[in-house]
Formats: C-alpha cells, structure tokens, sequence
C-alpha cells in the first residue's frame, strides 16, 4: 500500500484503495497515528467515494478499542453528518450506541438512535433492519410506553419480514 501511496498520487482509484486498505490494517491492529492520517487523507482529499463511511467505521473502531470515547463520539457524529448514503456508517453509529448503552449513558445512546432514524427512511441491510427502531423502543419504553408501541409499529410496517420486527411484534403484545 506505501509503494502506492507514495508513486501513484495521480491515480484516484488506487490511491483510495491503498489509502483505506493501510489505514484499515493500522486501525485493526491498533495503530492509531497510522490509520488517522491514512484514513484521514482517504476521508478529506476524496470526499465523494463509498469509502468514506468505512474509512469512518474503521475509525470508530479504534478510537472504541484504546478507549477514546470522546474521538468514537465524533466519529458518530461525523457519520450522521454524512451526505452520502453508504453502508458502514449505521453500523459505526450503532457499535457507538452499543458502547454508550455498555456505558450506562442512555441519554446519549438515544439521541444518536433519534438522529439516526431521522437521518434515513430506509436500511438497506437485511440483518439490521429495524435495529434502531427497536432498540430505542425499548429505551423509550419504562417511561413513554406508547411512543415505544408506535416506534416498534413503524418498525414492524417498514421491515415485516427482519428479526427485530418478530421482536418487536413480542414486545407490543406484552404492553
């Protein structure tokens, strides 16, 4: 990926692959100076790609793994300022809820969850759809029951066929 960065600057394509492909290696294997400026350069000098919300998550990911909350916090927030619709960013978002959830701070748990569903109509992948709505239903619902009936009634209307709507159909018959 170095010989690349280093030789083919002119060259958007491989530029972005081996830019996202190093910082990616770095931020799995931990090593946070290597994968911000990598992914970092990927996310500012290519702005318009469909790896910039991976370059993100991957981000995301380290900052939650050496326990920099405040970083992974801003990861979640650049992800839900993104323009353009990729597949990784619900998933950053959602492992930075998790976390705050892990963490007893529902209050922020819930307000990416609100901004999130606000922010698409849509998720795209199968194995998560109706995740959000469901959990923050479930956030929702000691203290608001029927917004949390409503929330998992949305849910359920906009993904029939996924597993958090089968979940979400068990938790509105027991209310």
């Amino acid at each position: 990926y170095q010989r690349v960065i280093e030789h083919c600057r002119d060259y958007e394509e491989p530029m972005v692959r081996a830019l996202y492909g190093l910082g990616r290696q770095c931020a799995l294997s931990g090593e946070r100076d290597c994968a911000e400026q990598h992914l970092e350069q990927l996310i500012t000098n290519y702005p318009q790609v469909t790896h910039v919300d991976d370059a993100l998550f991957y981000l995301g990911h380290l900052y939650r793994v050496v326990g920099d909350e405040e970083a992974e916090l801003g990861i979640a927030e650049r992800c839900l300022a993104l323009e353009n619709d990729g597949d990784m960013w619900r998933e950053a978002v959602w492992r930075t809820v998790r976390s705050r959830l892990e963490h007893g701070e529902t209050d922020i748990a819930t307000t990416l969850l609100e901004r999130s569903l606000a922010a698409f109509d849509w998720d795209p992948t199968y194995y998560s759809q109706g995740r959000f709505e469901y959990v923050l239903g479930q956030l929702y619902e000691a203290e608001s029951p029927k917004d949390a009936v409503a929330l998992w009634t949305t849910g359920i209307a906009r993904y029939p066929l996924s597993f958090y709507a089968r979940r979400m159909c068990e938790r509105t018959e027991r209310l």
